[in-house]
């Protein structure tokens, strides 16, 4: 019965070994029988041999195509192993992919912020440079301010200085005037009255002669006795005139400053013993009494200045005009001022020209050197 089981390289082996049986069960004793039994059974041999080795064959086809599909199961693995790889990757490919559009969306809202930000930076900037300027601006003014309290302190403490300065002023005029009255009370007494006292004595007894005469008088006497009323009575005129001129010199009213400047010149020269000379390059004098009469205290003030400290031998007066500007010039040939020495701006006679030139709308100035005197100039608007 055959076995459908059974390859065909198995079948005809078992088919030799079987002719091989038959030969020997005959028991033919032909030697070309035992030949080809011979023969068969190294048939048979190679057969089996060949068999073996086909069947060896097989076992390593059998053994290579089980370690095939044993690598196609575990390509197959690999594969599936991969597949999974694969989805893992497009897994994490696709959440990489999320996370990195989550990364472009907060890039780009970093981005948004970041320009948000240098907008609010530069708002921030202008807005500091505009505090800086107000800044500056409110440090210009606070400086400013700062300059004119300083000003206004100053101006105060100036305001205080002239007020008392004005004040201790006020004290010395009336001080002046007391003494001034005092001089003038002097004068009456001392010439005025003992020329008016003579005066009566000799009236007194010119009176009593003629009374006394029996008719009897000398013309020559009485001639004699005239005179020297006469004479008391020009003394009396002189004294008055000279108190009136100390007071205000009717000169100026009548004649204006020029004239009185050098009456009065002619008179301190004869009084001091100082020689002074008086320039003037205009032929009319245009000022009113107002300025005639500040001119000529001013005159009188530097003149009184030069006699009580000057320690000079000569004195120049000038009166001309430069522009729109009338010049006064007093200056001296005397002791001068040293080079760190200044003038006292709290005197009263300094104060007093200072006020006069004021009233004036003019300018003083007062300068000197050391062994070469002291020049004051008066500097006045003036229109002819």
């Amino acid at each position: 019965m055959v076995d459908h089981n059974k390859s065909h390289k198995e079948l005809a082996v078992e088919s030799i070994l079987s002719g091989n049986e038959n030969v020997q069960e005959s028991g033919t004793p032909d030697r070309d029988v035992l030949f080809q039994k011979t023969g068969r059974e190294s048939r048979a041999q190679d057969l089996v041999n060949a068999y073996q080795a086909l069947k060896n064959t097989d076992q390593k086809l059998v053994n290579q195509q089980a370690e095939k599909e044993q690598r196609a199961a575990e390509l197959h693995i690999a594969n599936i192993e991969l597949a999974f790889q694969n989805g893992e990757k497009e897994k994490r490919a696709a959440e990489l992919n999320i996370a990195n559009k989550e990364l472009v969306f907060q890039n780009e809202e970093k981005e948004k912020r970041a320009a948000e930000l240098h907008l609010a930076n530069i708002e921030l900037a202008f807005q500091n440079e505009e505090k800086e300027k107000r800044a500056a601006e409110l440090n210009v003014a606070n400086k400013e301010l700062v300059f004119q309290n300083e000003e206004k302190e100053k101006r105060a403490a100036e305001l205080i200085k002239s007020q008392l300065q004005l004040r201790n002023f006020a004290t010395h005029l009336q001080n002046v005037r007391e003494e001034e009255k005092v001089a003038i009370v002097r004068e009456i007494h001392d010439d005025l009255g003992q020329i008016l006292v003579a005066l009566k004595i000799d009236l007194g007894l010119f009176k009593h002669k003629f009374s006394k005469g029996n008719g009897r008088i000398d013309p020559e006497e009485i001639m004699v006795t005239f005179d020297n009323l006469s004479v008391l009575v020009d003394k009396t005129i002189q004294t008055t005139r000279r108190i009136m001129t100390g007071l205000r010199p009717e000169i100026i009213d009548s004649l204006g400053f020029i004239e009185a400047a050098k009456s009065y010149m002619l008179e301190f020269e004869v009084r001091h013993h100082l020689p002074c000379q008086f320039n003037c390059s205009i032929p009319e004098l245009n000022t009113t009494p107002q300025q005639s009469v500040a001119l000529f205290r001013i005159l009188q003030e530097a003149l009184n200045n030069i006699v009580k400290h000057a320690k000079a031998t000569a004195v120049k007066i000038r009166v001309s005009i430069h522009g729109k500007k009338l010049i006064l010039e007093v200056k001296d040939n005397g002791i001068g001022i040293e080079e760190n020495q200044t003038f006292r701006q709290d005197s009263y006679g300094m104060i007093g020209m200072k006020e006069r030139v004021t009233l004036l709308d003019g300018e003083l100035f007062i300068t000197g050197e050391a062994g070469k005197g002291i020049s004051v100039r008066v500097e006045m608007p003036y229109t002819s």
